[in-house]
This record gives structure tokens, sequence and C-alpha cells, in this order.
């Protein structure tokens, strides 16, 4: 591995983030007294963005080290797709410059050497990389360290209260950012820090209560946090999102749904069966959930879910009932326009490719068919990142999904659950799409299922015959469920009215299997606190299979394009150079990483400006 691999090896741990950490403990799980609550805010400086506290980093850190993840990781696809990226590149360099300054390799390795018990990580400007770092240490071990063996190379000086501790001026950003970097060691704790205002001041001790006045504010509001596990992550959501590197590398690209939170608070817990992350997101203006209940209403009708299912999402009824069941019962609506004239990229998108660009060197699919320069070079292009709005054209009937939201109204739905797996068996080339929506109707008697019928049957000629003719299509009974008749293909569905259940799937078979499950089947959630308003499960197991396949299949030819282009390259270079495919690669490679995770759950619960979480990530059987 390179130098700059090495360097860069902290930033991968964090990017696979406290659960691949959590994870590798796992191992050497056992049960331990409760922590303070947020032990060392109070010595942070106030101002941080995000702020991470761990009850003991150096057996942490150990277990990350020792663990199977960590190589798997570093092996990965998505790892050497990571390490091409402009933000690696911008990090890796940083990180030089940093080196130079304290005179020691930053990594995972290194962190480990001078890590202590209690530890915590405070964030500040993420565009300087300034950082505050205290791990409580015994002093010899310390001052042992090869940080401290630097400290005749570093400029002493004292706190405004007399503390020593060392500093040192580091140019970086290619001269454009000139910063003192220091380190020192008082009251059993070790400081570290990329800014010298900021160790000074921890070292001191920060007047008016320091982080902890913003961190305990979110605390107070979380009344159901009492106990702090294994890590503790604090962030100061509206200032992060309104951070202009969140805009540029949030991958996940939902600032507008975060818009609306305050802080975040994350509490992760490591045990021999798995990892469990509570979450508490303070938001700016509280509502009550129209929805919700204790968690038995919910967790009853995610029970419903056949054994296969790979994606189960039980939730309160709101705007997206209705869209769940038309994409149910006809998939995703292309705006009933020829599927010749979908195109990955439009011309209103300004990360199309130019003409200018050469086309043939790269497999066709759009200009982020995978992530490769071009998406770097874009990212951090400001004039890049606004994208012109095209008025769409007004469609001459409304979506199926806002129909069928209305017209299920009468019948005063309470919540529903969708279910969702991919079948495709090993060597076969053809996948199977099974999705299925129960909706717990409250006032059942009240679904007019003639209109229902009708809806979905004009849906099916407006899609699927040429010149819409209904006629050709009717609702016929089949196996106690009512099923679409003279179809060719497997659209349309059927549905089944099981006392208050309203059941829709691919067909009458799988209407009776998930039927035959009503009454037969329990589960239950622990809700904290508020009303449960969804409970989501991915079960990695059996998705992990069809994923990669379906995914391999679909990138099968630009796969085989980019193989062809840099064939003929040394071995080594052709790992490195050759663009990693998102899905069937990058995402691909990190199920595998994870590959001891089974099931992953979340329960989601609102209660006035708190919505809270409870994310399990489930190992084994």
């Amino acid at each position: 591995m390179t130098s700059r691999s090495r360097r860069i090896g902290l930033v991968a741990a964090v990017l696979i983030a406290a659960l691949g950490v959590s994870l590798a403990a796992l191992g050497g799980a056992t049960a331990q007294s409760p922590a303070p609550l947020m032990r060392h805010a109070a010595s942070m400086p106030a101002g941080a963005l995000a702020y991470v506290e761990a009850k003991d980093l150096q057996s942490l850190l150990s277990a990350w080290m020792a663990s199977s993840i960590r190589d798997r990781y570093v092996k990965s696809a998505s790892y050497r797709s990571f390490r091409r990226s402009r933000l690696y590149l911008k990090l890796a360099d940083r990180l030089a410059d940093l080196e130079r300054g304290f005179g020691v390799e930053i990594n995972d390795a290194r962190l480990a050497e001078i890590a202590g018990g209690a530890s915590a990580l405070a964030v500040y400007d993420p565009a300087k990389l300034e950082v505050l770092l205290v791990t409580e240490v015994a002093s010899q071990k310390a001052l042992a360290s090869k940080l401290f063996a630097q400290s005749a190379s570093f400029e002493q000086r004292q706190t405004a209260k007399g503390q020593p501790y060392f500093s040192r001026e580091v140019v970086s950003d290619g001269g454009r950012l000139v910063q003192r970097v220091a380190f020192g060691y008082s009251g059993d704790r070790l400081w570290v820090g990329t800014s010298e205002t900021l160790v000074a001041e921890a070292i001191d001790g920060p007047g008016g209560g320091g982080l902890s006045v913003a961190v305990n504010e979110t605390v107070r509001a979380a009344t159901d946090f009492t106990v702090a596990h294994d890590l503790v992550v604090w962030v100061d959501v509206d200032r992060a999102v309104r951070n202009k590197y969140f805009g540029l590398y949030w991958i996940h690209r939902n600032a507008k749904e975060l818009a609306d939170l305050q802080t975040g608070l994350l509490d992760i817990e490591i045990a021999a069966t798995g990892v469990t992350e509570r979450r508490w997101f303070v938001r700016k203006t509280g509502s009550e959930p129209a929805g919700g209940d204790d968690g038995a209403g919910i967790a009853a009708l995610s029970a419903l879910a056949p054994a296969d299912a790979q994606l189960v999402e039980a939730k309160s009824a709101d705007a997206g009932l209705g869209t769940a069941l038309a994409e149910t019962m006809f998939g995703p609506d292309r705006a009933a326009g020829s599927m010749s004239n979908v195109r990955a990229s439009r011309v209103d998108n300004p990360f199309e490719a130019s003409d200018s660009e050469s086309t043939g060197r790269r497999p066709a699919g759009g200009r982020y068919r995978y992530l490769d320069d071009r998406f770097d070079r874009d990212v951090d292009d400001p004039a890049a990142a606004p994208v012109r709005r095209v008025a769409a054209a007004t469609p001459l009937v409304a979506p199926l999904g806002d129909r069928l939201g209305v017209l299920l109204q009468a019948a005063a739905p309470v919540r529903y659950a969708v279910f969702g797996s991919v079948k495709l068996p090993e060597g076969k080339l053809f996948a199977s799409f099974e999705r299925a929506v129960v909706v717990e109707m409250g006032a059942p008697d009240r679904f007019d299922t003639a209109a229902f019928e009708a809806l979905a049957r004009d849906e099916f000629a407006r899609r699927f015959l040429v010149g819409g003719q209904v006629s050709r299509v009717s609702w016929t009974d089949a196996g106690g469920a009512r099923g679409l008749a003279g179809a060719l293909i497997s659209q349309g569905g059927a549905y089944r009215v099981a006392g208050k259940y309203l059941i829709v799937g691919r067909d009458a078979q799988q209407c009776a299997a998930v039927a035959a499950r009503i009454g037969s089947s329990s589960a239950s959630v622990n809700v904290a606190g508020g009303r449960l308003t969804r409970l989501a499960e991915v079960r990695l197991a059996s998705a992990a299979g069809p994923f990669r396949r379906l995914t391999g299949l679909l990138d099968a030819k630009d796969a085989n394009a980019l193989d062809e282009e840099i064939a003929g390259e040394e071995a080594e270079a052709d790992a490195l150079r050759r663009p990693v495919l998102f899905f069937s690669e990058n995402l691909a490679s990190l199920l595998d990483v994870v590959q001891q995770v089974t099931v992953v759950r979340i329960a989601t619960s609102e209660e006035g400006t708190m919505i809270r979480e409870v994310v399990e990530y489930r190992t084994g059987g």
C-alpha cells in the first residue's frame, strides 16, 4: 500500500463510520457499566459542527485494526474508487501537509498508538480540516509516543493560564493556508489539534461551558437519552447543511429534507448480536404526526411480509400511499411517452457530456454512469451546480397515484406496508421484481371496489394497449382475489380485500399468501417515545445475492467496454486506472465489507419537535 494510502487510512475509517468500527468490536463485546453522558463536551471550545465521543477509543481502534472488515474495505472496489476521487486527493494532500507539521503520519495506526480510554473529536471547519482531539491516556504512554518525540522541533508555548503546549506553523493548500498545529498534555488528557487557538483554549477550559451548551440543549430535548454507550455523535445539522462542502460532497443530495432539522444526536451500542444506533433529531418547527401509534399496529402490519421479502416498510398512511399502490400495479409512470424517448441524461442537464468530449472512450448511459474524473471536477465547480429547470408539460390526466390516493380517502386508510424483492437465480438472465402493498383501512366498507377496478383498467389500457381500448381489459375472480384478465403481460396485478385489509400484489397467489398471515403472525417494536410512524427492514442476507447478479448483468456491457479500453496495460495499472461502476462494483463491494450484517431494521417515531429513530444492524442468523 502506498504512503498516500496509509495516510488516508484514517479517512477510510471515518467513511466506513461507526458501523465498521462497531462491527469489528463485536467479537470482544462485553457488558460494561454505562459511562457519563458527553464526558468531554464541556472541555471543547464552542462552535463545532460535529462532535464524536468514544467510551474506550483504544479498544475500538484495536478491534478495527485487527478486523477483517478493515482488510476487506481497503481491498474493495469502493475504496479503490474513493482513492481516485478528487475528495480523496484533496484530503491526502492536506493530510500530507499536516503530517509535515506534526512530524508523524496521520492514520488509524498512529491514532491507535496514542489513543486512551474516553476520547472525543470535534470538527470545526472542514475547509481547513480544523479538528480537535482529546483522549484520556496515561502520561507515560503520551510522552513515549512518536508525537511527543517530535516536541523538540516545536515551539513550546503557554496558555493564558500558564499551561505548556507545543505548536508549529504549517503551510498547506499550495501555500494558500497558513495555520498552527499544536498538542499538549494536561490533567491526564492528551490534546491534539490543527488549530493552536483551539488547543490552548481547551487546555485552559473554555468559558461559558464550551461546546456542552449546544450539546446539552439537544440532550435535554432527547429525554430518553439516559445512557451513553460505545460511541456518541452530535451534529449541528442546521450549520452543517449550509456548509458549502456539505452541498458539494453529500452523496444523498437531500439538503431540502434536512432543512427543518436543528441538531442531531446518535448513540451507538455494540453487542454480541449486532449494533444498535439510536438517533434523535430536533426540528426547528414541531408538529404531531398525522398518524402513528404505540408500535403495535405498524409492527403487526410489517409482520404480514412474506418470509422471502427483501424490503419491508410499514408506515402511517400518508401522501405516498397512492403512489405505492400505482407502482406496485404498473411500475413507475413514464409519463405515457415512448420508452425510446427516455434518456439517461437530458439537454437541460449541465452535467451532460459536451460534444467536445470524447464519447468513444466511455460507455454510453449518461455522464455519471460511473463516478469518474468528470464528476470530481464538476462537484467542485460552483458554476456547474445549479440545474436549469425546464417547465414540465401539464399531463392530460392526473397521475394514477394521485387518483388512487383520492379514491382511498373514503376508506379512511390508517397505515400501509410495502413488501419487495428481486428474484434472480444463479445462472439465469431474467429477473422478477415482486412487490405487494397492504393497506389497513379504518372504514373498509367504504372502499369502492368498482371505482378501483375502473381506474386500474383504464390505466392498463392507457399504458399498454394501442389506442387505449378499455374493452379488451376486464377483471375476473381468481383464487379469492380479483385479477386483470386478457393481459398478455404481468401488469395490473391482483387485489384482495380481507377484513380491514386491502392487499395488492402481482397475482392472486401472492395476495392469498399475505392474507393467510393475517392473525397468525406477530411482531413487536420498542418505541422509546412519541408515535411510531415508520418501521422498515432491509434483509441484506437474502437481497445481496440478487443485487450483485442483477447489477452485474445490467453493467456487463459497460464493464466489458472498460476492460477492453484498458487492455494491454499492466495489471496493477489496470486496477488503478479502470473506472469503478457504481452499482455492480462500488456498492456490491460494500455489501461484501459488512457481510456479517444480515438485517437492518429502522423504527421512526415523532413527537413535537423530536424525531427518534432506532437502527439495528443485526448479525448472524
